[in-house]
Protein backbone atom coordinates (compact mmCIF):
# COMPACT_ATOMS: atom_id res chain seq x y z
CA UNK A 1 0.00 0.00 0.00
CA UNK A 2 1.42 2.78 -1.30
CA UNK A 3 2.40 6.07 1.39
CA UNK A 4 -0.40 8.03 2.28
CA UNK A 5 -2.45 5.76 0.53
CA UNK A 6 -5.90 3.75 1.31
CA UNK A 7 -7.37 0.31 0.86
CA UNK A 8 -10.55 -1.29 1.17
CA UNK A 9 -11.15 -4.41 3.28
CA UNK A 10 -14.12 -6.44 2.38
CA UNK A 11 -15.23 -9.42 4.19
CA UNK A 12 -17.76 -11.53 2.91
CA UNK A 13 -19.56 -14.95 4.91
CA UNK A 14 -21.27 -17.72 3.53
CA UNK A 15 -24.56 -18.68 5.55
CA UNK A 16 -25.76 -21.91 6.01
CA UNK A 17 -28.85 -21.99 3.44
CA UNK A 18 -31.48 -23.34 6.07
CA UNK A 19 -29.94 -20.98 9.51
CA UNK A 20 -32.11 -22.47 12.45
CA UNK A 21 -32.55 -19.21 14.05
CA UNK A 22 -33.31 -15.58 13.26
CA UNK A 23 -31.13 -12.94 14.35
CA UNK A 24 -29.16 -10.14 13.52
CA UNK A 25 -25.60 -10.08 13.09
CA UNK A 26 -22.37 -7.90 12.86
CA UNK A 27 -19.01 -8.55 11.68
CA UNK A 28 -16.23 -6.65 14.20
CA UNK A 29 -12.30 -6.40 13.93
CA UNK A 30 -10.44 -6.70 17.46
CA UNK A 31 -8.13 -4.47 18.43
CA UNK A 32 -4.36 -4.51 16.46
CA UNK A 33 -6.58 -6.94 14.02
CA UNK A 34 -4.57 -5.24 10.83
CA UNK A 35 -0.63 -6.06 10.40
CA UNK A 36 1.49 -5.35 8.17
CA UNK A 37 5.68 -4.13 7.64
CA UNK A 38 6.54 -0.86 6.20
CA UNK A 39 9.53 -0.23 4.02
CA UNK A 40 11.82 0.33 6.36
CA UNK A 41 11.12 -3.40 7.01
CA UNK A 42 9.46 -2.79 10.95
CA UNK A 43 6.04 -4.53 11.75
CA UNK A 44 3.39 -2.09 12.08
CA UNK A 45 -0.08 -2.31 13.74
CA UNK A 46 -3.26 -0.99 13.40
CA UNK A 47 -6.76 -1.11 14.94
CA UNK A 48 -6.30 0.56 18.59
CA UNK A 49 -10.04 -0.28 19.49
CA UNK A 50 -12.20 -2.62 18.35
CA UNK A 51 -13.96 -1.49 15.21
CA UNK A 52 -17.58 -2.74 14.32
CA UNK A 53 -18.62 -2.34 11.08
CA UNK A 54 -21.53 0.37 10.76
CA UNK A 55 -24.01 -1.74 8.86
CA UNK A 56 -25.74 -5.35 10.16
CA UNK A 57 -27.60 -7.74 8.63
CA UNK A 58 -30.63 -10.19 9.89
CA UNK A 59 -30.12 -13.87 8.84
CA UNK A 60 -33.55 -15.03 8.34
CA UNK A 61 -34.58 -18.55 7.82
CA UNK A 62 -36.27 -19.63 4.48
CA UNK A 63 -40.09 -20.49 4.24
CA UNK A 64 -41.60 -23.45 5.51
CA UNK A 65 -42.09 -26.30 2.44
CA UNK A 66 -45.56 -26.13 0.87
CA UNK A 67 -46.50 -28.89 -1.30
CA UNK A 68 -48.52 -28.22 -4.54
CA UNK A 69 -51.16 -31.01 -5.97
CA UNK A 70 -52.70 -31.65 -9.09
CA UNK A 71 -54.14 -34.25 -11.46
CA UNK A 72 -51.61 -35.44 -13.70
CA UNK A 73 -51.70 -35.41 -16.93
CA UNK A 74 -50.89 -39.19 -17.11
CA UNK A 75 -53.87 -40.24 -15.43
CA UNK A 76 -55.94 -42.26 -16.74
CA UNK A 77 -58.74 -40.47 -18.72
CA UNK A 78 -62.21 -40.95 -18.62
CA UNK A 79 -62.94 -45.01 -19.56
CA UNK A 80 -63.10 -48.88 -18.53
CA UNK A 81 -61.51 -50.67 -16.14
CA UNK A 82 -61.27 -54.45 -16.41
CA UNK A 83 -62.04 -57.13 -13.68
CA UNK A 84 -62.95 -60.74 -14.19
CA UNK A 85 -66.31 -62.01 -13.13
CA UNK A 86 -65.41 -64.58 -10.84
CA UNK A 87 -61.97 -63.62 -9.48
CA UNK A 88 -60.49 -60.65 -7.97
CA UNK A 89 -58.68 -57.94 -10.29
CA UNK A 90 -55.58 -56.50 -8.68
CA UNK A 91 -53.92 -53.58 -9.28
CA UNK A 92 -56.48 -51.50 -11.48
CA UNK A 93 -54.87 -47.57 -11.86
CA UNK A 94 -57.24 -45.10 -11.40
CA UNK A 95 -56.23 -41.73 -10.75
CA UNK A 96 -52.34 -40.04 -10.76
CA UNK A 97 -52.00 -37.25 -8.60
CA UNK A 98 -48.59 -34.78 -9.16
CA UNK A 99 -47.34 -33.52 -5.82
CA UNK A 100 -44.60 -30.58 -6.33
CA UNK A 101 -42.20 -29.15 -3.25
CA UNK A 102 -41.42 -26.01 -2.68
CA UNK A 103 -39.06 -24.02 -0.33
CA UNK A 104 -37.76 -27.11 0.92
CA UNK A 105 -37.68 -31.15 1.04
CA UNK A 106 -41.12 -32.20 2.10
CA UNK A 107 -41.72 -35.40 3.47
CA UNK A 108 -45.36 -37.13 3.44
CA UNK A 109 -46.38 -38.89 5.99
CA UNK A 110 -50.13 -39.05 5.73
CA UNK A 111 -51.99 -39.50 2.55
CA UNK A 112 -55.90 -40.04 2.41
CA UNK A 113 -58.05 -40.25 -0.97
CA UNK A 114 -61.68 -40.37 -1.44
CA UNK A 115 -63.47 -43.00 -2.74
CA UNK A 116 -66.50 -42.80 -4.94
CA UNK A 117 -67.94 -46.43 -5.28
CA UNK A 118 -71.35 -46.81 -7.23
CA UNK A 119 -71.45 -50.38 -6.91
CA UNK A 120 -69.43 -51.52 -4.09
CA UNK A 121 -66.93 -53.16 -6.40
CA UNK A 122 -63.74 -51.92 -4.60
CA UNK A 123 -61.93 -54.38 -2.50
CA UNK A 124 -58.71 -52.61 -1.39
CA UNK A 125 -56.79 -49.47 -2.13
CA UNK A 126 -53.52 -48.80 -2.92
CA UNK A 127 -51.03 -45.76 -3.10
CA UNK A 128 -47.87 -45.82 -5.24
CA UNK A 129 -44.83 -44.11 -6.14
CA UNK A 130 -43.77 -45.29 -9.58
CA UNK A 131 -43.87 -49.45 -9.38
CA UNK A 132 -43.27 -48.92 -5.80
CA UNK A 133 -46.41 -49.99 -3.35
CA UNK A 134 -46.43 -47.51 -0.34
CA UNK A 135 -49.53 -48.82 1.25
CA UNK A 136 -52.69 -50.25 0.96
CA UNK A 137 -55.90 -49.88 2.80
CA UNK A 138 -59.57 -50.33 2.94
CA UNK A 139 -61.75 -47.28 2.31
CA UNK A 140 -64.10 -46.65 5.57
CA UNK A 141 -67.16 -44.20 5.62
CA UNK A 142 -65.89 -41.30 7.69
CA UNK A 143 -67.04 -39.76 10.83
CA UNK A 144 -69.24 -36.30 9.29
CA UNK A 145 -68.93 -33.28 10.85
CA UNK A 146 -71.87 -34.36 12.59
CA UNK A 147 -71.09 -37.35 14.27
CA UNK A 148 -72.79 -39.92 11.55
CA UNK A 149 -71.61 -41.13 8.31
CA UNK A 150 -74.00 -41.22 5.38
CA UNK A 151 -72.25 -44.47 3.01
CA UNK A 152 -75.09 -44.98 0.56
CA UNK A 153 -74.92 -41.29 -0.57
CA UNK A 154 -71.28 -41.14 -1.03
CA UNK A 155 -71.48 -44.33 -2.95
CA UNK A 156 -73.82 -42.79 -5.23
CA UNK A 157 -71.48 -39.75 -5.64
CA UNK A 158 -72.79 -37.15 -3.22
CA UNK A 159 -70.09 -34.30 -2.79
CA UNK A 160 -71.57 -32.82 0.55
CA UNK A 161 -68.75 -31.89 2.61
CA UNK A 162 -71.08 -32.38 5.70
CA UNK A 163 -71.63 -36.02 5.03
CA UNK A 164 -69.51 -38.78 5.75
CA UNK A 165 -66.63 -39.94 2.72
CA UNK A 166 -65.55 -43.25 2.05
CA UNK A 167 -61.91 -42.77 2.58
CA UNK A 168 -59.00 -44.84 2.56
CA UNK A 169 -56.00 -43.33 4.53
CA UNK A 170 -52.47 -44.91 4.15
CA UNK A 171 -50.22 -43.57 7.64
CA UNK A 172 -46.53 -44.33 8.55
CA UNK A 173 -45.20 -42.90 5.12
CA UNK A 174 -42.05 -41.45 3.92
CA UNK A 175 -42.35 -39.75 0.66
CA UNK A 176 -39.65 -37.86 0.31
CA UNK A 177 -40.63 -34.77 -2.49
CA UNK A 178 -37.39 -33.29 -2.81
CA UNK A 179 -37.48 -29.30 -3.39
CA UNK A 180 -38.76 -27.52 -6.46
CA UNK A 181 -39.55 -31.01 -7.94
CA UNK A 182 -42.39 -33.10 -8.46
CA UNK A 183 -43.58 -36.80 -7.87
CA UNK A 184 -46.20 -38.60 -9.43
CA UNK A 185 -48.68 -40.77 -6.43
CA UNK A 186 -50.62 -43.22 -8.19
CA UNK A 187 -54.32 -44.73 -6.80
CA UNK A 188 -54.82 -47.92 -7.67
CA UNK A 189 -57.43 -50.09 -6.30
CA UNK A 190 -58.41 -54.31 -6.68
CA UNK A 191 -61.79 -55.51 -7.65
CA UNK A 192 -64.26 -57.83 -6.76
CA UNK A 193 -65.45 -60.54 -9.40
CA UNK A 194 -67.24 -58.06 -11.95
CA UNK A 195 -70.58 -60.04 -11.73
CA UNK A 196 -73.30 -59.22 -14.77
CA UNK A 197 -75.48 -57.09 -12.46
CA UNK A 198 -71.65 -55.77 -11.42
CA UNK A 199 -71.37 -54.48 -15.21
CA UNK A 200 -70.87 -51.08 -15.89
CA UNK A 201 -70.18 -49.68 -12.22
CA UNK A 202 -68.30 -46.90 -11.64
CA UNK A 203 -65.18 -46.04 -9.62
CA UNK A 204 -63.41 -42.35 -9.03
CA UNK A 205 -60.32 -41.53 -6.50
CA UNK A 206 -60.25 -37.47 -5.33
CA UNK A 207 -58.18 -36.12 -2.62
CA UNK A 208 -58.80 -32.90 -0.62
CA UNK A 209 -55.49 -31.28 0.04
CA UNK A 210 -56.32 -29.96 3.87
CA UNK A 211 -54.76 -30.48 7.09
CA UNK A 212 -56.97 -33.13 8.33
CA UNK A 213 -55.86 -35.62 5.28
CA UNK A 214 -52.29 -34.84 4.52
CA UNK A 215 -49.90 -34.56 6.90
CA UNK A 216 -46.22 -33.35 6.05
CA UNK A 217 -42.82 -31.86 7.52
CA UNK A 218 -40.30 -30.47 6.02
CA UNK A 219 -36.51 -30.64 6.11
CA UNK A 220 -36.31 -28.54 9.07
CA UNK A 221 -39.55 -30.63 10.99
CA UNK A 222 -41.45 -28.11 10.21
CA UNK A 223 -45.56 -29.39 10.44
CA UNK A 224 -47.13 -28.14 7.08
CA UNK A 225 -49.89 -26.18 8.20
CA UNK A 226 -53.17 -25.20 5.89
CA UNK A 227 -51.27 -22.83 4.09
CA UNK A 228 -48.42 -24.78 3.03
CA UNK A 229 -50.78 -27.42 1.80
CA UNK A 230 -51.87 -27.02 -1.95
CA UNK A 231 -51.60 -23.59 -1.63
CA UNK A 232 -52.21 -22.17 -5.21
CA UNK A 233 -56.05 -24.15 -5.51
CA UNK A 234 -56.38 -25.06 -1.75
CA UNK A 235 -59.64 -27.67 -3.33
CA UNK A 236 -60.43 -31.22 -4.23
CA UNK A 237 -59.14 -33.12 -7.44
CA UNK A 238 -60.74 -35.53 -8.70
CA UNK A 239 -59.65 -38.36 -10.92
CA UNK A 240 -62.04 -39.18 -14.36
CA UNK A 241 -64.75 -41.70 -13.88
CA UNK A 242 -63.49 -45.15 -14.67
CA UNK A 243 -66.22 -47.90 -15.95
CA UNK A 244 -66.14 -51.75 -14.73
CA UNK A 245 -66.32 -54.13 -17.51
CA UNK A 246 -65.25 -57.76 -18.08
CA UNK A 247 -64.64 -56.76 -21.47
CA UNK A 248 -64.30 -53.89 -23.58
CA UNK A 249 -62.71 -52.19 -26.96
CA UNK A 250 -59.71 -49.92 -26.45
CA UNK A 251 -59.97 -47.02 -29.26
CA UNK A 252 -56.77 -45.20 -30.47
CA UNK A 253 -57.02 -42.69 -32.97
CA UNK A 254 -54.81 -42.73 -35.15
CA UNK A 255 -55.27 -40.08 -37.77
CA UNK A 256 -58.00 -38.07 -39.50
CA UNK A 257 -57.94 -34.99 -42.15
CA UNK A 258 -60.74 -33.46 -44.93
CA UNK A 259 -59.62 -31.90 -47.83
CA UNK A 260 -62.12 -29.79 -50.00
CA UNK A 261 -61.92 -30.30 -53.28
CA UNK A 262 -62.61 -27.52 -56.01
CA UNK A 263 -63.59 -28.26 -59.50
CA UNK A 264 -64.42 -25.29 -61.28
CA UNK A 265 -68.39 -24.67 -62.38
CA UNK A 266 -68.97 -27.18 -59.99
CA UNK A 267 -69.83 -27.49 -56.29
CA UNK A 268 -66.99 -28.13 -53.82
CA UNK A 269 -66.50 -31.39 -52.60
CA UNK A 270 -64.32 -32.88 -49.99
CA UNK A 271 -62.49 -36.30 -49.45
CA UNK A 272 -62.36 -37.13 -45.92
CA UNK A 273 -61.00 -40.15 -43.66
CA UNK A 274 -60.42 -41.24 -39.90
CA UNK A 275 -58.15 -43.82 -39.27
CA UNK A 276 -58.10 -45.29 -35.26
CA UNK A 277 -57.39 -49.05 -33.74
CA UNK A 278 -59.00 -51.34 -31.55
CA UNK A 279 -57.89 -53.43 -29.01
CA UNK A 280 -59.59 -56.46 -27.38
CA UNK A 281 -59.52 -56.19 -23.42
CA UNK A 282 -60.52 -58.94 -21.65
CA UNK A 283 -62.26 -60.63 -24.33
CA UNK A 284 -63.02 -61.16 -27.61
CA UNK A 285 -64.56 -57.90 -29.03
CA UNK A 286 -67.15 -58.16 -31.74
CA UNK A 287 -68.69 -54.49 -34.04
CA UNK A 288 -70.72 -54.79 -36.93
CA UNK A 289 -72.03 -52.38 -39.66
CA UNK A 290 -75.41 -51.33 -39.21
CA UNK A 291 -76.67 -51.52 -42.68
CA UNK A 292 -76.01 -55.15 -42.55
CA UNK A 293 -72.96 -55.42 -45.68
CA UNK A 294 -69.40 -55.53 -44.32
CA UNK A 295 -67.97 -51.91 -45.82
CA UNK A 296 -70.96 -49.78 -45.67
CA UNK A 297 -72.32 -47.64 -43.03
CA UNK A 298 -74.96 -45.12 -41.81
CA UNK A 299 -74.45 -41.95 -43.68
CA UNK A 300 -74.55 -38.89 -42.01
CA UNK A 301 -72.24 -35.74 -43.02
CA UNK A 302 -73.02 -33.73 -39.49
CA UNK A 303 -74.21 -30.69 -41.54
CA UNK A 304 -76.83 -29.25 -40.47
CA UNK A 305 -78.91 -27.08 -41.57
CA UNK A 306 -76.98 -24.71 -44.23
CA UNK A 307 -76.42 -21.08 -43.26
CA UNK A 308 -78.16 -21.76 -40.03
CA UNK A 309 -76.14 -24.54 -37.86
CA UNK A 310 -78.98 -24.71 -35.63
CA UNK A 311 -78.74 -28.01 -33.71
CA UNK A 312 -82.36 -28.46 -33.41
CA UNK A 313 -82.65 -28.95 -36.79
CA UNK A 314 -81.41 -32.19 -37.00
CA UNK A 315 -78.35 -33.53 -39.56
CA UNK A 316 -78.77 -33.70 -43.22
CA UNK A 317 -78.39 -37.36 -44.50
CA UNK A 318 -77.30 -39.13 -47.60
CA UNK A 319 -74.86 -36.46 -48.91
CA UNK A 320 -71.84 -38.02 -50.47
CA UNK A 321 -70.46 -41.78 -50.29
CA UNK A 322 -68.51 -43.34 -47.43
CA UNK A 323 -67.00 -46.46 -47.15
CA UNK A 324 -65.78 -49.02 -43.77
CA UNK A 325 -62.99 -51.16 -43.87
CA UNK A 326 -60.92 -53.23 -41.08
CA UNK A 327 -58.13 -55.37 -40.40
CA UNK A 328 -60.13 -57.36 -38.30
CA UNK A 329 -61.27 -60.99 -38.42
CA UNK A 330 -64.43 -61.42 -40.86
CA UNK A 331 -67.12 -63.11 -38.53
CA UNK A 332 -70.14 -63.10 -40.94
CA UNK A 333 -71.83 -60.66 -43.00
CA UNK A 334 -71.94 -57.53 -40.99
CA UNK A 335 -69.74 -58.78 -38.52
CA UNK A 336 -65.57 -58.06 -37.55
CA UNK A 337 -64.62 -60.20 -35.12
CA UNK A 338 -60.97 -58.94 -32.58
CA UNK A 339 -59.81 -61.71 -30.52
CA UNK A 340 -58.64 -60.93 -26.80
CA UNK A 341 -55.79 -58.69 -26.67
CA UNK A 342 -55.49 -58.55 -29.87
CA UNK A 343 -54.97 -54.86 -32.27
CA UNK A 344 -57.05 -54.12 -35.51
CA UNK A 345 -57.43 -50.97 -37.78
CA UNK A 346 -60.48 -49.59 -38.87
CA UNK A 347 -60.48 -47.06 -41.72
CA UNK A 348 -63.54 -44.70 -42.47
CA UNK A 349 -63.36 -43.29 -45.75
CA UNK A 350 -66.23 -40.48 -47.25
CA UNK A 351 -66.25 -38.40 -50.25
CA UNK A 352 -68.46 -35.45 -49.33
CA UNK A 353 -70.79 -33.39 -51.70
CA UNK A 354 -72.48 -30.13 -51.05
CA UNK A 355 -75.09 -30.44 -53.72
CA UNK A 356 -76.29 -26.51 -53.99
CA UNK A 357 -75.66 -25.61 -51.02
CA UNK A 358 -73.16 -23.35 -48.80
CA UNK A 359 -71.65 -24.20 -44.70
CA UNK A 360 -69.74 -26.53 -43.05
CA UNK A 361 -69.37 -30.12 -43.04
CA UNK A 362 -67.32 -32.47 -41.20
CA UNK A 363 -67.33 -36.31 -40.65
CA UNK A 364 -67.07 -37.77 -36.96
CA UNK A 365 -66.81 -41.13 -35.45
CA UNK A 366 -70.29 -40.82 -33.05
CA UNK A 367 -71.15 -44.25 -32.54
CA UNK A 368 -69.34 -47.70 -32.24
CA UNK A 369 -71.38 -50.75 -31.95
Amino acid sequence: MPKSGSADVVVKATIAASPENTTTGAFTFQVNAFRGRDAKGLDQYAGAAIITGTASQTLAASSTGSLTFSLSASSPKTGFIIGHNTNTTLDKEIAKFDVKAENRDVTIKTFKTTIVDGGSIVSAVKLYDGSTLLASAAYVAEVDDLGGVDMADDRNGDADDSSGDLVATFSNLNVLVAKDTTKTLTIKVDLIPITTALEGKTVTAGIDTNATNFTAIDAQDNMLAQAQLNSNTNSAITGKLMTAYTKAPLLTFVSAKIDKTVQAGQDDQADAEIVFDVTAQGGDIYFQTPTGALGTIVIDDGMKTHNNFDAASGDDKGVGTYTFTSTAEVYDANTYLIRSGQTARVTISGHISIVGATGYTHMALDKFL
